[in-house]
């Protein structure tokens, strides 16, 4: 029974990694300097919001209204 209620308390706190790790990557992913940068960007007129970096920053933002419950109080975590 109390292993049940540490797995769910590891799960209820788990979904707030989701947007801070897509922002690193996305980060990580605009200062990429490697071969797949230039295949991932085929634009290149703004290199900090296109390809996978785009990807990233649009991934964190869906994942921040666990955040956003957190930061405002409403009590409820989950979504």
């Amino acid at each position: 029974m109390h292993g049940n209620f540490a797995i769910r308390g590891a799960a209820n706190w788990l979904h707030l990694a989701a947007s801070p790790v897509f922002a690193i990557l996305g980060v990580m992913a605009a200062f990429d300097d490697g071969p797949m940068a230039s295949i991932c960007n085929a634009s290149g007129n703004n290199p900090f919001f296109a390809g996978m970096n785009a990807m990233y920053f649009l991934m964190a933002l869906f994942h921040l209204p666990p955040w956003l419950h957190l930061i405002l109080g409403s009590g409820n975590t989950k979504c």
